[in-house]
């Protein structure tokens, strides 16, 4: 874990290294091409009257996720099990494009994210309520993100242009250093002999053991979405800038745990936006600086474990996020 920070730092400085030196390499060009009268204007290089602006960025954010299990109709604790993955720092490189000719718009947004570090608490019930805990163990987080977003919009003005598009979201964890805090044998037998048909283990670790098992649990959203993105001038050469994604989301996971493999399947909605202020460096080169976040819900849906699908067991999940960003945008 101590080399996490590092690396990911020396990815997404690279990132934006090698993506500010495109865009300098363009403008360079564009100007060339300017003074030999080979197309252009004072704010870059027009190819067939079609437009290209080309943003990268990188950011910080703060996310956490959760998700539970358990019947409501009585066949189980009303959560039997819940997972949380909280306090998960993550650097992000972010590359943002999008082609305009006319008024249409196409857009591709595809960042990565490395997860520095965060925590996961496994937490196991025999009662209703959260009530009769017998297992309650804490893990360190590793693992990635990954975001993609393609979009259509139709810029209804200056200001502002609304977008349809379709998205694809993957985040894959790995739990590490495992530590049981908490241990009950005694609801556990309780647990065991009132629900007797679900898949549980017949005793529960002591406290304080300590696994050298890595589970992992891989995660994927994708669905349509609506927004916009907007960029309105407030003085010269402030802009107040930002975008809005309202999101449908099918949901698909996989869980590898030492004893076990099973498969969360559910569909949800939410949200993802950012605003922030823009500084035109020069006519075609801005600067930017951004506070967003997400929020994601999860309905009901199902779990399969080995051949066994268990209908509505999945409860469902939350997955919250709040990002600072910095990052650049250049129109040629």
């Amino acid at each position: 874990m101590n080399i996490a920070i590092p690396y990911a730092q020396r990815y997404v400085f690279s990132f934006l290294f090698v993506s500010l030196l495109c865009v300098g390499f363009t403008a360079h060009a564009g100007q060339t091409f300017g003074k030999m009268g080979m197309g252009g204007s004072s704010r870059g290089v027009k190819v067939g009257g079609k437009n290209v602006v080309l943003e990268p960025s990188v950011s910080y954010s703060m996310d956490s996720f959760e998700n539970t299990i358990g019947y409501d109709d009585g066949n189980s604790p009303d959560v039997v099990s819940a997972l949380s993955w909280e306090k998960m720092m993550v650097v992000r490189g972010n590359l943002k494009g999008k082609f305009q000719t006319g008024k249409l718009v196409v857009m591709l947004d595809g960042s990565y994210g490395h997860i520095a570090k965060g925590d996961f608490m496994d937490d196991d019930y025999g009662g209703n309520g959260r009530t009769l805990l017998w297992s309650q163990s804490k893990s360190k987080i590793s693992g990635s993100l990954m975001d993609g977003f393609l979009g259509l919009g139709w810029r209804v003005s200056v200001a502002f242009t609304p977008m349809i598009g379709g998205f694809y979201s993957q985040q894959s964890l790995t739990m590490t250093e495992t530590t049981q805090i908490k241990s009950s044998q005694a609801n556990l037998n309780t647990f065991r002999s009132k629900y007797p048909s679900l898949p549980v283990p017949q005793s529960v670790p002591a406290v304080g053991a300590k696994f050298s098992h890595k589970p992992t649990y891989k995660a994927t959203m994708f669905g349509p979405w609506v927004g916009g993105d907007m960029n309105m001038q407030i003085s010269q050469g402030l802009s107040l800038v930002g975008d809005l994604r309202l999101m449908y989301a099918f949901y698909k996971a996989e869980g590898k745990w030492p004893t076990y493999t099973y498969k969360d399947t559910a569909k949800g909605y939410g949200a993802q936006a950012a605003l922030g202020v823009g500084y035109d460096a020069t006519q075609s080169l801005s600067l930017n600086l951004k506070i967003g976040g997400r929020y994601m819900v999860l309905n009901r849906g199902d779990v399969k474990i080995g051949s066994q699908v268990l209908k509505n067991y999945f409860r469902g999940a939350t997955s919250k996020s709040v990002m600072l960003s910095l990052g650049g945008k250049y129109a040629f």
